[in-house]
């Protein structure tokens, strides 16, 4: 494994400063500020439930959950562009177009730009992107 060079780290320490400010100078991150709040609460309260996504309000609150999993065989890019892009598609009230020949990442892009044109929320939680292969 190469390691990563020094003109790489100056790249991506812009990158975060870009998105998240300077210590001095904080930007908050992807305008999310109450509901990362929100969900800090929730980690710091030992008698909370576990399972955060099962409380939220799915009628404000969409959520699109996409496991990736070696051991369960999730971890090939076209089962995860594939569960996600169905998912999204379900929350917009779309048929998904399962024409063998698509790009299921391209019907995923389509999908979350919707939501930004017509100004809903959904949120995308993707665990084991470590796992990922392709």
């Amino acid at each position: 494994m190469r390691a990563v060079s020094i003109s790489n780290c100056s790249l991506i320490k812009r990158f975060i400063q870009g998105y998240l400010g300077t210590p001095r100078t904080p930007v908050p991150f992807g305008g999310r500020g109450k509901q990362l709040a929100a969900l800090n609460d929730w980690l710091a309260d030992p008698d909370a439930p576990p399972n955060w996504l099962d409380q939220l309000d799915i009628n404000i609150w969409p959520t699109v959950f996409v496991p990736i999993s070696i051991r369960y065989e999730t971890n090939r890019a076209e089962v995860f562009y594939g569960t996600l892009a169905a998912r999204l598609a379900e929350i917009h009230g779309k048929t998904l177009n399962v024409d063998p020949a698509s790009s299921y990442r391209d019907e995923v892009i389509e999908y979350l730009d919707l939501f930004h044109e017509c100004e809903r929320c959904c949120l995308v939680v993707i665990d084991g992107l470590d796992e990922a292969a392709g």
